[in-house]
């Protein structure tokens, strides 16, 4: 019987160093099986990647086009034989010998679990110092503090979920480019009754971005934001920090301001950002508000014409 299948979507990853990590664990361990769907990587990617094929202890599939973080998860899920499914995203570095193991230990069939994610001590270099600087100041949190507000602090780089509650609730696959996938996916098992539980089985985000890469995926997700605001359903925006803080600057009459104040200034904030020994998480804070303030207020404009 197979208790846990590890999905890892693979996109334009060198899979070596995880895959390394999981196959010396699932050595030692019944009943665990590994999969990886590349979703339309680059040929050279490929190469990297290949030896994969040959590996009697893994599933590999190569997909003949991207068809998105959501549709890929979903995918992987859909083929996985086990109880549980536990999803990786192809970045992780694990550092604990026991890591499978912890999932185990804690999966009771009925409960959605979340690692976490940690970064490194020190930023490698002033290259991705804006990922790295939010990232270990905002995401790597231990599971007692996650578990203070469990569907708000859900990541989906991290947590096993029984096969089950995921056909209940799979990922949206109306969300096409990066971001907030793993946000929908909380409030919506929240909201279903499922019960989230973090515990302390980080893994290390291994592959920062860049400083300008940083801002543009931030931008993305942003705009997934924006689409999810338009759908109306206030409950999931009054879950969202972003969403909840924009709702409030409406209700005062400041939102047409402060996307005012993004198209005047945001190419000068974005040169701070990316440029900063120390860039400032408040700055990039009011610079997401400003962008889906902009974003709203154009959407706005455009429907009333």
């Amino acid at each position: 019987m197979t208790q846990i299948s590890i999905c890892i979507p693979i996109y334009e990853q060198d899979i070596r160093p995880l895959a390394q990590s999981l196959l010396s664990q699932k050595e030692k361990i019944r009943g665990v099986e590994i999969l990886f769907y590349d979703d339309g990587s680059s040929q050279k990617c490929r190469e990297t990647n290949h030896w994969l094929h040959n590996d009697p202890n893994v599933k590999y599939v190569e997909l003949g086009q991207n068809v998105g973080r959501a549709a890929i998860r979903n995918r992987l899920a859909a083929s996985a034989e086990g109880e549980a499914v536990l999803f990786l995203d192809d970045d992780s570095l694990i550092d604990n010998p026991d890591f499978i193991k912890n999932y185990l230990k804690h999966n009771d069939g009925k409960t959605v679990i979340c690692g976490g994610r940690k970064y490194t001590e020190d930023c490698p270099d002033e290259e991705h110092r804006l990922h790295w600087t939010y990232g270990s100041r905002m995401e790597s949190k231990d599971a007692a503090h996650r578990n203070k507000r469990p569907n708000e602090a859900f990541h989906s780089n991290n947590f096993l979920i029984p096969k089950e509650i995921w056909k209940e609730v799979p990922f949206d696959e109306n969300l096409k480019q990066y971001g907030h996938e793993d946000t929908l996916l909380g409030y919506e098992l929240s909201r279903q009754g499922y019960p989230i539980l973090h515990i302390d089985n980080e893994v290390i985000h291994g592959d920062l971005e860049s400083n300008e890469m940083f801002l543009h995926k931030t931008r993305l997700a942003i705009q997934n934001l924006k689409y999810l605001y338009l759908r109306g359903n206030g409950d999931f925006n009054a879950s969202v920090t972003l969403m909840r803080t924009f709702d409030f600057i409406s209700k005062i009459k400041l939102s047409k301001f402060v996307a005012k104040v993004f198209a005047k200034n945001h190419e000068k904030w974005e040169e701070k950002l990316i440029t900063a020994k120390r860039p400032s998480l408040r700055l990039f804070s009011f610079y997401k508000l400003s962008y889906l303030s902009f974003l709203l207020r154009k959407a706005r404009e455009s429907a009333s014409i």
